[in-house]
């Protein structure tokens, strides 16, 4: 075989080597930019949680006010009450049933304090929440606009060296090619 067919041979099987190399570039770029995608959707997901966790609090928070609002409610009419009575032993009981009222009371706004706290603190991890949201859609954007702009060069140089490559194949005899 000549000199000169084992240099064409050599020239196509490296343009071979690089439309290889570049393909395998270009198709790792599509599952990178879905984890890049995923990664946003994870902090989605992360923020949309701690939204929810705020709102199941602040339902909370509602359901202990009106909670008390009926203990409160009750305490008065039995405050009320005692103004009627007229037996010891009855005027007794309802001072007691008020005691237990109150105590009652205490407790629901001792838990509506615990409540406001945990909300406040469930309203900062919602912030920091959204701001790493914010961070990790900004980088997506930008990373894929870089991966979109790398695999568009790829492509166009797998079509350049495919081109290259269909010439080097066209001045080989087709023997040489097949073997």
């Amino acid at each position: 075989m000549p000199v000169p067919e084992v240099e064409e041979l050599i020239a196509l099987q490296e343009l071979d080597r690089r439309v290889v190399a570049l393909e395998g570039a270009a198709r790792a770029i599509p599952p990178l930019i879905q984890e890049l995608e995923s990664r946003v959707q994870g902090a989605r997901s992360a923020r949309e949680a701690a939204r929810e966790a705020n709102a199941q609090l602040a339902k909370a928070r509602r359901l202990k006010e009106g909670e008390l609002k009926q203990v409160e409610e009750q305490a008065k009419e039995k405050q009320a009450r005692l103004y009627e009575i007229r037996k010891n032993e009855e005027y007794s009981a309802v001072l007691k049933e008020i005691e237990l009222l109150k105590a009652k009371r205490s407790a629901l706004e001792e838990e509506i304090l615990h409540l406001f706290d945990r909300i406040e603190e469930a309203g900062r991890t919602v912030g920091v929440r959204e701001a790493e949201l914010r961070e990790r859609e900004a980088d997506f954007a930008r990373l894929r606009a870089a991966k979109e702009v790398e695999l568009e060069r790829l492509q166009q140089e797998i079509g350049e060296f495919t081109r290259r490559r269909a010439g080097q194949a066209r001045r080989i005899e087709t023997g040489l090619l097949q073997s």
